[in-house]
């Protein structure tokens, strides 16, 4: 019998957000803000990131406060036994993604992940059944992933997202 666990969506509290294309900056925003990966570039506000590009350069720095981490990730684990428990991984100090995208259509349904292709199906991956085992086993209903709680395999999920996008702490 095996777990099964799935990444569904991720949201970075940022203190910059830059989209840059050949020509130069296209958007910009230097404030505190919660972003959802799957947030649309319309609500984003950024309509001269809309068109096709040779190139596109995005940069998001997360940084974390007292009461958000800096990213979250949540998803679940099912496991045969018993009902599925919520997953949560936290990133919890400052880090810079960057992401350059060749070759690119972004159009109002385009989402920031679009841009920053953090590929969630990966974070997960080479964390076997007994790893996920030993994350169950202490668990009061939910598992979290940190800096702090199941470590081995924090370290696995985040070298597993740098696997795909320029990370940088």
């Amino acid at each position: 019998m095996t777990t099964t666990a799935k990444v569904s969506s991720g949201i970075i509290l940022a203190s910059n957000l830059r989209i840059n294309n050949e020509m130069g900056v296209l958007h910009e925003v230097r404030e505190m803000r919660t972003y959802r990966l799957d947030m649309p570039i319309n609500e984003l506000r950024a309509d001269r990131v809309l068109g096709t590009h040779k190139k596109l350069e995005t940069m998001i720095r997360a940084e974390a406060t007292s009461a958000h981490p800096s990213i979250i990730f949540t998803g679940s684990i099912s496991r045969p036994t018993s009902a599925a428990l919520p997953l949560r991984i936290e990133v919890t100090r400052p880090v810079t993604l960057n992401q350059v995208v060749n070759e690119i259509n972004v159009i109002d349904a385009s989402t920031l992940n679009d841009l920053l292709r953090i590929d969630m199906s990966r974070l997960l991956y080479g964390i076997d059944q007994p790893m996920w085992d030993a994350a169950v086993r202490n668990t009061d209903g939910s598992i979290t992933i940190s800096e702090r709680t199941n470590v081995q395999l924090y370290d696995m999920v985040m070298r597993n997202m740098s696997g795909n996008i320029n990370v940088q702490w």
